[in-house]
């Protein structure tokens, strides 16, 4: 996953004192929590992302902590534009590199016959013009926002936990 927005939730240290204390904490325990928690965020994510590719992965850090990275597949990078936004962004000069290579070959930017070297000439990138900004429309941030639901997966697991150990 690309890009990381971390959250850190308050309040969980006594649950885990508890399942300490109950014999129960196990790695399993911490992983499925974390599980738990990141499918909640995951839901929310995929409900506003620009498509349904928003993956989960979960990792055990220690025998006591575990973390799920939720966000965007690799192969949907570009995803990031849209949580965060990009500005106007091309060339500087009103004179690009791309113009002044029609006026050397004697074509015009409207010339059908150039539009394959529009992009690329001899293996160099050519920006023929500037690329208007996209505004910010995240999906991500609002989903890590639902701490409460978060939090009642996560100590569903972990209460779970400990009434199994304690009977």
């Amino acid at each position: 996953m690309s890009g990381t927005i971390t959250t850190k939730f308050q309040g969980l240290d006594q649950l885990t004192r508890r399942l300490r204390a109950a014999g129960a904490a196990t790695q399993s325990v911490f992983r499925e929590a974390a599980e738990a928690g990141g499918r909640v965020i995951q839901r929310h994510a995929n409900a506003n992302a620009p498509g349904p590719h928003i993956g989960i992965e979960v990792k055990a850090e220690n025998a006591e902590r575990a973390v799920a990275s939720v966000g965007p597949k690799k192969e949907k990078w570009f995803y990031r534009f849209r949580e965060f936004g990009t500005k106007e962004h091309g060339p500087k000069h009103k004179k690009t590199r791309f113009q002044s290579y029609l006026r050397k070959v004697g074509a015009t930017v409207s010339d059908r016959r150039v539009s394959m070297l529009r992009w690329y000439v001899n293996g160099q990138p050519i920006f023929a013009r500037r690329v208007r900004g996209v505004s910010a429309k995240p999906f991500l941030q609002p989903a890590m926002q639902r701490t409460d639901e978060i939090v009642d997966a996560v100590g569903e697991v972990y209460l779970k936990a400990i009434m199994e150990k304690t009977g």
